[in-house]
């Protein structure tokens, strides 16, 4: 192998293994009398640098222009053009919504190779005390830069200079006090439903009893249900895609595609509400599904009748599930209820959607079946 002479040119090599080239080189002075220096980088081979080097070595500053800077939002549209390929929608869509909410306002209009690091800190400072998922937001600004160095827009990237600072916002949900700890205000809230209407009640019913998300629920069809095998077939979500189109997609993870059991009182409920020829369970009056929005709505008009129950978010209905399947006496182990409820890991169905229930040690419940609702 012949020996490489041009020793501006350096090799460095990629966060995935792959090796890259670089240069940089004095081309002398422009009209004004200043150095004028290039960097080049991102060359897949020696011989393409060399190539490139020598080019620009023959011409010197004759005909040399410097390059146009780059902002923030135009390498966001690159980067998001290739993102949005690869992921599904509604995911996109979120990605979208947090670069034009919480990094557009304050680096959109920046050239990506000027932005210091004391801006980044003061930025992300503030977004932690404003926003739960402000790291989110903090990475995404990275990937941008980093991005921006691949293309040959910034050298080097200040984010490695900043101090992420740790969770300072509490969550919008208070995880603590969203749920029902008993079979009894379980049965009372279900009542309050019935009388708003049925598939109200239907629908909350649905959700406690099976710990399924909002928009799973919304998404199933009759033919999801085996009323032969008492079993519900989890298989895609109602989510918001682009411009806040809803749609229907598979589940957010892989575990989220599930089975999950089908109890008896559930059962007889579906059986005696299923009246309409459509193939949603829960649909309008064309017979396409319901908006994410509706459940929402149905439960504050119920708690604006009901004044005396506790009030809860429609999400605490799965942290109801959660606890009260797993208290003591149960027979049911934290795996099964993380399969059901579709977790990547025992860790976040114990750490994230179960509390202590009222009934302490007693034997409350010896299956779902026995809740009773």
């Amino acid at each position: 192998m012949p020996k490489r002479k041009n020793s501006d040119i350096k090799d460095y090599t990629l966060k995935n293994g792959e090796k890259r080239y670089k240069f940089q080189t004095y081309l002398g002075l422009d009209d004004n009398g200043k150095r004028v220096m290039v960097t080049r980088q991102g060359f897949r081979t020696y011989t393409e640098a060399n190539e490139e080097y020598e080019k620009l070595r023959a011409k010197g500053t004759q005909g040399y222009t410097k390059p146009k800077q780059t902002t923030v939002e135009e390498v966001w549209k690159l980067w998001f053009d290739n993102y949005k390929r690869h992921a599904k929608e509604a995911t996109a869509h979120k990605m979208e919504q947090m670069y034009k909410y919480h990094v557009k306002p304050d680096f959109g209009n920046s050239y990506i190779d000027k932005i210091k690091p004391p801006k980044i800190q003061k930025w992300i400072n503030h977004l932690s005390t404003t926003l739960v998922q402000y790291r989110s937001a903090f990475n995404l600004l990275n990937n941008l830069i980093k991005y921006s160095i691949v293309m040959g827009f910034a050298s080097y990237n200040p984010m490695s200079r900043v101090l992420v600072p740790k969770k300072t916002t509490k969550k919008r949900r208070d995880t603590k006090n969203n749920y029902y700890s008993s079979t009894e205000e379980v049965t009372k809230f279900l009542e309050a439903a019935r009388n708003d209407s049925e598939m109200a009640y239907v629908f909350f019913k649905l959700l406690v009893s099976t710990g399924i998300r909002k928009g799973e629920a919304l998404a199933l069809k009759w033919s999801d249900i085996d009323f032969k095998n008492n079993i519900i077939h989890i298989t895609k979500t109602v989510d918001v895609g682009f411009h806040n189109k809803e749609l229907i997609r598979s589940p957010k993870t892989k575990e989220s595609t599930r089975d999950v059991p089908l109890s008896k009182n559930l059962k007889v409920d579906l059986l005696k509400y299923r009246s309409n020829l459509y193939e949603y369970i829960f649909c309008k009056a064309n017979g396409e599904h319901l908006s994410l929005s509706t459940p929402a709505s149905w439960l504050a008009r119920i708690y604006k009748n009901n004044t005396e129950l506790k009030q809860i978010t429609v999400h605490g209905f799965r942290h109801t599930f959660a606890t009260l399947t797993l208290q003591p006496g149960m027979g049911n182990t934290p795996k099964d209820i993380q399969k059901i409820l579709g977790h990547s890991t025992v860790d976040m169905t114990l750490n994230i959607y179960t509390h202590e229930s009222k009934k302490g040690q007693q034997n409350v419940i010896r299956s779902i079946d026995a809740l009773n609702f």
